[in-house]
């Protein structure tokens, strides 16, 4: 009898180091997938602090007037959707996406001046999908404040 408890007791200890040493690796992948986000993430955001809008050299960078207008026409096109009780999301965001076409279609600008555009174009036309989608009041607002960050760092050629 004396051996069956010993036996039962070896069993229940090897089976319990097997379920700690499992446990363990169990943690380190966890671990390990912990710091490879980590990594990612940290990658994403110093990508996304070298891709920052900002001016040049103190100056507002210089847009083609085909750019000008159109965002001049999406910021009146917000403007008239909100003073107008802002009904047909649908046709907002159709309308919008008319005047990123024609702006992308029209672009001829070049160097820095057209990569600080693509910065601040990208976010513009995920509001206005995510608006043509759900019709979401906050995405119409943020596009709203980048037209404004666009005018705040873009002009025309005098």
């Amino acid at each position: 009898m004396k051996s069956f408890i010993a036996i039962g007791i070896f069993a229940l200890l090897s089976f319990t180091a097997c379920n700690n040493t499992e446990k363990q690796e169990h943690n380190h992948k966890a671990h390990q997938e912990e710091a490879k986000e980590h990594h990612e993430d940290h990658a994403e955001q110093t990508e996304a602090k070298e891709e920052t809008l900002h001016l040049n050299n103190g100056k507002k960078w210089i847009a083609n007037q085909a750019t000008q207008d159109g965002m001049t026409k999406m910021q009146t096109i917000l403007n008239d959707y909100f003073n107008n009780g802002g009904a047909d999301s649908a046709a907002l965001a159709e309308a919008l996406e008319k005047e990123t076409s024609s702006i992308i279609r029209q672009c001829d600008m070049t160097g820095a001046d057209h990569d600080q555009l693509h910065i601040i174009l990208k976010p513009m036309l995920d509001r206005i999908k995510s608006i043509k989608t759900n019709g979401s009041v906050d995405d119409m607002k943020r596009l709203y404040l980048l037209l404004n960050d666009y005018f705040d760092h873009f002009e025309t050629a005098k």
